[in-house]
């Protein structure tokens, strides 16, 4: 059955990712952007057209950032849909989407932006300076011939194309500032149109800024929509809350108890999380810099920034560490014979490897059901649901492949970790239902991702309860690990898609960051497998445990296995483990007064440990027992023993009886 739900990913990760890459252009805004430059291209296109304009630029910081998606393409995407829109971008019909060059100096109103677009056209640019700066007190006719001049000659564009909507001025202490605004004519999409704006402060022209005009009616019901996304938000969130309230109710009367046993260690897999934040707070000075308001002292302003950051990773790899610890306990205490975090193998490494593998196939068949999801959607049922990404975050930091790794591990450790690990496990510990347990979780972390843009606002969370419903049916066939790395994947590849179709190949080194490390983990874990398999090892432990009442012989090789020999009543009953005719473990249990019975001794054999031997041991036991009419079973544990305790407990064993014990002096 493994093997047949292994070639089932598989072929949906190939259909997965063959739809994904076919219909990427349709389906995502960010197919319009040709990204033909470096960052220190277009800085030297920006820096030329203000040295063009005669602007000095000597004692000026400066910064880069590819800005955020402009609000209009929500208008223009919802009204035209995704390819009309990509194609307006290109020809110029729609608000640029540019990279933008910030100038300033500390504790100095006066600075300089520059948009340039992907492809290294400067098409905006904006000077601003104190309100008391001096100037020239031209009149709005004086000040508008020199817009124009500006708009046919520096801007190269045609004044024919465009309709004057909107003259203001607005006198200041020394100066009058003027602006101006021109429609550019068959731009209109509904009630919306494409407006350039250019304003004259004294007699310089100050600002060319191009914006997509929305109509008022959209912009109120927008509003109106975004208010009810966060309402549906709030209730999935409650949900959320309520899953993580019974799980601490389960947590402390499990602790009160005795049966409470964390693995501290899991804990640990919170730190990769704290990293992240933390390489990420050094690695977005740029676009901290380009948010610097000038008016604060700037190493004050970057030292506040980047303590953030890493308070913000703390608090998450600590959340992290929590659900990772609470939801194994949960998990084991629900299924006592299967590893929730990463399934037992006879390597770790081959383990990591196959939950890589795995992720990756669900990964790429998740990045195909969105696409397919949103143009079917679009087409059949006028829905709108854009695959958003936040490339300003990737493009303009130094290094351009941390976004993609901050963006794509740190939600899927938290959300795998809690909506699959921690509430799949509590919930079936509490109901014994499996489709139950994956579904209802998946409900939650679908609607909870209601804040996303989509019309109408609860097609969201629909769209992500399948793939949802579908990773935790994964997670309780493998592990979570898998689900991780599938969550992962699916991030990674949706921020790094700018980065891989750019023509900069530093771009495209960074975009491949994320995958290989996927490529990685599957190849060693690949290397490992093949390792074993030469020495003829059942790698993924296929191979059923037989358990035998022990002969005087097998006796003889437990004892020689152990290195001491066997000290067993003679009334005992013994039963060997053996896997292919080699004894590997055994267990053994005296009958007390009926109708109980004492386990007295279990063993494995130390490269079998791990392997959930001790419980099928303990299972055979137990069915054997039950034959001869033993309604009651107890072991004698150290009370600090916690692995013997916690191993105890998931075997349906409960503290009866705590014995006290004084060592009296001689």
């Amino acid at each position: 059955m493994r093997h047949k739900a292994d070639i089932a990913l598989v072929v949906a990760a190939v259909l997965g990712l063959g739809a994904f890459v076919r219909f990427y252009d349709a389906a995502f805004i960010a197919a319009a952007l040709d990204f033909r430059l470096s960052r220190p291209q277009i800085f030297q296109v920006a820096q030329s057209y203000l040295t063009a304009r005669g602007v000095r630029l000597e004692g000026y910081d400066h910064c880069i950032a590819f800005a955020p998606r402009p609000q209009s393409y929500i208008y223009l995407e919802r009204t035209l849909g995704t390819a009309a829109l990509n194609e307006r971008i290109r020809t110029g019909l729609a608000e640029p989407w540019p990279w933008t060059v910030r100038w300033f100096r500390p504790l100095q109103k006066e600075q300089f932006y520059v948009h340039v677009t992907p492809e290294g056209k400067a098409v905006g640019f904006s000077h601003q300076v104190p309100e008391d700066a001096p100037g020239a007190n031209l009149s709005q006719d004086e000040a508008r011939k020199v817009a124009e001049r500006f708009l046919a000659t520096d801007a190269g564009e045609d004044l024919k194309a465009y309709e004057l909507k909107l003259s203001t001025t607005q006198g200041r202490k020394n100066r009058t500032d003027h602006e101006f605004t021109w429609k550019r004519i068959g731009s209109d999409v509904g009630d919306g149109d494409l407006r350039v704006a250019v304003a004259v402060q004294g007699s310089e022209v100050a600002s060319l800024q191009r914006r997509f005009r929305t109509p008022e009616e959209f912009d109120r019901a927008f509003r109106r929509e975004r208010a009810q996304a966060r309402l549906l938000w709030s209730a999935s969130y409650t949900a959320l809350m309520g899953i993580l309230v019974a799980a601490a109710v389960v947590l402390i009367r499990a602790a009160r108890q005795g049966r409470l046993h964390l693995r501290p260690r899991v804990a640990l897999l919170g730190l990769p999380v704290l990293a992240l934040y933390a390489l990420s707070a050094f690695n977005s000075i740029p676009l901290m810099k380009f948010d610097y308001e000038t008016s604060v002292d700037y190493w004050l302003f970057l030292f506040r920034e980047i303590d953030g950051d890493i308070t913000t990773g703390a608090f998450n790899g600590l959340i992290v560490g929590l659900a990772a610890c609470a939801g194994v306990w949960l998990g084991k205490d629900a299924w006592h014979k299967r590893d929730p975090l990463l399934a037992r193998s006879k390597s770790t490494r081959l383990s990591l490897g196959a939950a890589g593998a795995r992720g990756a196939c669900l990964g790429m068949a998740c990045l195909g059901y969105v696409v397919a999801f949103y143009l079917i959607t679009a087409r059949y049922l006028a829905a709108w649901s854009p695959i958003e990404s936040k490339y300003s975050n990737c493009l303009g930091t130094y290094l351009p492949f941390v976004p993609p790794l901050t963006i794509g591990f740190v939600p899927a450790a938290i959300e795998e970790l809690i909506f699959r690990l921690l509430s799949i496990s509590l919930l079936y510990r509490l109901t014994g239902h499996r489709i139950l347990s994956a579904l209802l979780p998946a409900a939650v972390w679908g609607f909870g991702h209601s804040l996303y843009l989509t019309s109408p606002i609860y097609l969201r969370g629909l769209e992500l309860t399948l793939p949802g419903f579908v990773h935790g049916l994964v997670f309780l066939r493998y592990d979570v690990a898998t689900t991780v790395v599938a969550h992962f994947t699916y991030n990674a590849v949706i921020e790094a898609m700018p980065l891989l179709r750019s023509d900069v190949p530093f771009f495209v080194f960074c975009g491949l960051v994320s995958p290989a490390l996927v490529a990685l983990l599957m190849l060693l874990g690949a290397a490992r497998y093949a390792q074993l398999r030469r020495r003829g090892v059942d790698a993924f432990c296929n191979i059923p445990l037989e358990v035998v009442p022990a002969t005087s012989a097998d006796l003889e090789r437990l004892a020689a296995l152990r290195g001491q020999p066997l000290s067993l009543p003679p009334e005992a009953i013994v039963l060997a483990g053996s896997l292919q005719g080699e004894i590997i473990g055994c267990i053994s249990a005296v009958k007390r007064e009926p109708p109980s019975a004492e386990i007295v001794d279990i063993f494995v054999a130390k490269p079998h440990r791990r392997r959930y031997v001790a419980t099928d041991l303990v299972d055979a036991l137990t069915a054997r027992l039950k034959s001869e009419a033993v309604t009651e079973i107890t072991v004698r544990v150290p009370q600090d023993d916690r692995s013997s305790l916690a191993f105890w407990h998931r075997q349906g064993l409960a503290r009866h009886l705590l014995v006290l014990q004084k060592k009296l002096e001689a």
